[in-house]
C-alpha cells in the first residue's frame, strides 16, 4: 500500500476488520465510519454524476462538484456488507478486497487558494507544481481577469477567490507553462485528473494539456475554436495528438469560449486510449496516446496570443501501484551527449526514466553564461584527459578552472521545485576523478560541491552563499578529513538531511554526510541552515588551472512517507509493521478515538526502513486507532 503522507492511521474493531486512512502532515485525518448491515452480496456504488498556419506549424515542431465515493466490500463474507464513508479525504481508498483496485490521490490543489496572486502556483496539498524552463511568469495565479482579450474582466473564478491563468503573448511555449507532478504511474494503473477549464477567445488561442513522462510527450489535448476553418488541426471541439504530434483524434465535446467547463481525463498507463469527460459527458478517444507511463500533466499553449484558465479542485487520482517518493531529481551518465573539443556542448540532456522528476542542467561557464567556453564539457576518452584525443567507450563531464572563480565551469543540477525537497533527505551519488599535480593539474585539486539556491554565474556572491546548506570540498589530503585519491575514479556520496528538527536516514537534522568509496569520512552541519534545495552545484574547482571529471551523476530524494500494515496475533492482539525512511526514529501513537492520542513507543527503522511494534494490550479496548509519526 502506498501513502502520500507521513501520518497514517489504522483501526481494528472487535470484529477483526482493519481500516486504514491517512492525512497530511500530522493533523489532517480522513475519517472513516463503518456501518454493518445484512446483505447477500456486496456492491460498489460509483459516483452519479492569419495565425492558423503558424499554429499548425508549431504543433508539428513542438512537443464543480464531485460526489463523495461510497465503497462496499464483502471481505469474503457473503452475509455482511461493509460500507466505508470517507470525509475530508486526502487519500481515497478502494475496497479492502485484494481483487478490487484502490484509489490514491497523488496530486491535489484546492484551486490555488493558498497561492499569492501574481506568482506561479506552488502550494498544492499533494504533489508539486513544476516550472520546466519557463522564461516568464506566464502561468500566473490571479484574482481577476485583467487581460486585454474580449473576455477581459468578465471571467470570475470557478470557485473560491484565486485561479490560474495560462497566458502566452509572444515568445515560445516555455513563456507560459506549468506542470502538475505526481510520480510515475505504473503500467496497468489508471489515473483520473479533474479540474475546471475556461477558454478565452483572443482570435488565436490554442490551449494544450499534455500527458508526459519527464520531457517525453505521450499525448496532448488541444482546444482552438478561434482557428476553426483553417485547413489543419482546427476543429471547434477538443481533440488530441499523440506523442509524435500526429494521429489527430477529434472528440464530440465542444469547446465553449468564455464559460467554465468541468474536465475529467482518464488514462490507463501503457494504453493508447484515453477517456475525456466534459461537463459530465464522457467519450473514449481511441489511439490518442503514445503508450507509456506518465508522471505529470503539463498546462501550456500551442500558439502565440493564447489565454485560458484552470480552477476548481485540481485532483489526480490513481489506482494503487503508483511510484511516489521514488523521486529521482536528476540522473545523467552523459552517454547521450555529444563529446566535443571545439566548443561548448549545448545538448546536455539528463536521462529520464521511471520515477524521474525530469531535472535539468544549468551550465554556467565563467562569470557569464559563456565567458569561458569549454569550462564545462563532455569528454570521450578511456581515462580522463585534458583533450579529447583518445577515443573511448565512455562519455563523462570535464570541469575546468582558469584564473579565478569567474572563469570556472559550474554545472548546476536543477529543474525541480523547492517544495520537492522541503524537510526531505537528498542523496547525491557520482564518480569523481581528480588528476594529480603534474598529471593534468598544476596543483592539488580542490573540488567543491554545494547544495543551495538558484544557480548563479559566480557562487562566491554572498547572496548565493547565504542559500548554501551542505558544502563539501573534495581533495587529496588538503581538506581533512576528506581524502579523495588522485588519478582514479572514486565513488562519492553526499546525504543531506534538510529537516530542521528530526534525524533522518541516520543523519542529524541540518547535517550532511560525505562518503568516499563506501566509507563515511565526514558528518557536518550546514553552512547556512535551510530546509530546501533548489540546485546542486556538483563540481566547482577551487584551484587555478585545474580540471575535475564527473560521471554517473544521480540526485534523489531518499526519505519516504511512513506506511503501516496490521496483523492480528494468535492472542487477538495486534502487530503493526511500519515502513519509512531507513535509520529514522518514529513514534507510535494510539487512541480509542481520533482525538486523544497517546505515545506508546519510539522505534528506529532498520536499513530496509522497517520496524515492527506489537500492542499486547489491544484486546483491552473495543476499538483502537494507531498512527506513526516523526518525534
Amino acid at each position: 500500500m502506498l501513502w502520500s503522507s507521513r501520518l497514517n492511521v489504522l483501526r481494528k474493531d472487535t470484529n477483526g476488520f482493519v481500516s486504514q486512512d491517512t492525512g497530511l502532515g500530522a493533523i489532517l485525518i480522513a475519517l472513516i465510519t463503518i456501518h454493518w448491515t445484512q446483505r447477500q452480496r456486496a456492491k460498489v456504488k460509483t459516483p452519479a454524476n492569419s495565425r492558423a498556419a503558424s499554429a499548425a506549424k508549431e504543433r508539428n515542431m513542438n512537443s464543480n462538484q464531485f460526489p463523495v465515493k461510497t465503497l462496499s466490500n464483502t471481505n469474503g463474507d457473503h452475509n455482511m456488507k461493509r460500507t466505508w464513508i470517507l470525509a475530508a479525504v486526502v487519500l481515497l481508498l478502494g475496497a479492502a478486497s485484494p481483487a478490487r483496485a484502490q484509489l490514491a490521490t497523488v496530486f491535489l490543489d484546492n484551486g490555488f487558494e493558498g497561492d499569492t496572486p501574481g506568482t506561479n502556483p506552488n502550494a498544492p496539498t499533494i504533489g508539486s507544481w513544476a516550472k520546466p524552463a519557463q522564461t516568464t511568469i506566464g502561468a500566473t495565479v490571479i484574482t481577476n481577469d485583467v487581460t486585454a482579450g474580449p473576455s477581459s474582466g468578465t471571467n470570475p473564478p470557478f470557485s473560491g477567490t484565486n485561479y490560474l491563468r495560462i497566458q502566452r503573448t509572444d515568445g515560445g511555449q516555455n513563456s507560459a507553462r506549468i506542470e502538475a507532478y505526481f510520480g510515475s504511474i505504473l503500467p496497468g494503473n489508471t489515473i483520473t485528473a479533474t479540474f475546471a477549464y475556461l477558454y478565452e477567445s483572443t482570435g488565436s488561442s490554442c490551449s494544450a494539456i499534455r500527458l508526459m513522462l519527464g520531457a517525453t510527450l505521450r499525448a496532448v489535448i488541444l482546444a482552438e475554436p478561434d482557428l476553426s476553418g483553417a485547413p489543419d488541426f482546427a476543429p471547434t471541439n477538443f481533440y488530441t495528438l499523440n506523442g509524435d504530434l500526429a494521429g489527430q483524434v477529434i472528440s464530440s465535446r465542444p469547446v465553449t469560449p468564455g464559460a467554465w467547463q468541468t474536465i475529467k481525463i482518464e488514462y490507463m498507463s501503457g494504453s493508447t486510449n484515453l477517456t475525456l469527460t466534459v461537463n459530465g459527458t464522457s467519450e473514449t478517444l481511441t489511439n490518442a496516446v503514445s503508450a507509456g507511463t506518465i508522471d505529470r500533466i503539463r498546462f501550456d499553449t500551442a500558439n502565440t496570443n493564447s489565454t485560458y484558465y484552470i480552477d476548481g479542485e485540481i485532483k489526480v487520482e490513481s489506482t494503487t501501484n503508483v511510484v511516489v517518493n521514488t523521486q529521482i531529481l536528476l540522473r545523467d551518465n552523459f552517454q547521450s551527449d555529444a563529446a566535443t573539443t571545439n566548443g561548448s556542448t549545448a545538448d546536455f540532456d539528463p536521462t529520464i526514466g521511471l520515477g524521474d522528476m525530469g531535472g535539468t542542467w544549468d551550465i554556467r561557464e565563467g562569470s557569464t553564461a559563456n565567458a569561458l567556453p569549454l569550462a564545462v564539457q563532455v569528454i570521450n576518452s578511456i581515462t580522463p584527459a585534458d583533450t579529447n584525443g583518445i577515443t573511448g567507450p565512455n562519455n563523462y563531464l570535464r570541469i575546468y578552472r582558469g584564473g579565478g572563480v569567474s572563469s570556472t565551469g559550474k554545472p548546476y543540477a536543477t529543474g525541480w521545485t523547492t517544495a520537492n525537497t522541503a524537510d526531505q533527505v537528498m542523496q547525491l551519488d557520482m564518480l569523481v576523478w581528480q588528476p594529480s599535480p603534474g598529471n593534468g593539474n598544476t596543483s592539488a585539486g580542490l573540488m567543491n560541491v554545494m547544495f543551495g539556491g538558484a544557480p548563479q554565474n559566480n557562487p562566491s556572491q554572498a547572496t548565493w552563499l547565504n542559500s548554501v546548506s551542505a558544502w563539501a570540498a573534495l581533495s587529496d589530503g588538503i581538506q581533512s578529513p576528506i581524502d579523495l585519491p588522485d588519478d582514479q575514479w572514486n565513488t562519492v556520496r553526499m546525504v543531506v538531511n534538510l529537516s530542521s528538527s528530526f534525524a533522518q536516514a541516520g543523519v542529524p537534522a541540518t547535517n550532511y554526510t560525505v562518503s568516499i568509496n563506501g566509507v563515511t569520512v565526514l558528518t557536518n552541519g550546514f553552512y547556512t541552515p535551510h530546509n530546501t534545495v533548489q540546485s546542486v552545484l556538483v563540481g566547482l574547482e577551487g584551484a587555478n588551472e585545474n580540471f575535475d571529471y564527473l560521471d554517473d551523476v544521480l540526485i534523489q530524494i531518499i526519505s519516504k512517507p511512513l506506511t503501516v500494515s496490521i496483523q492480528t496475533l494468535p492472542d487477538k492482539n495486534q502487530a503493526l509493521t511500519f515502513t519509512g525512511t531507513p535509520d529514522t526514529a518514529y513514534v507510535v501513537q494510539a487512541a480509542t478515538n481520533l482525538t486523544d492520542w497517546v505515545s506508546i513507543s519510539t522505534n528506529t527503522t532498520d536499513s530496509a526502513g522497517q520496524f515492527i511494534y506489537s500492542d499486547l494490550t489491544a484486546t483491552n479496548h473495543t476499538q483502537q486507532f494507531y498512527r506513526g509519526r516523526l518525534p
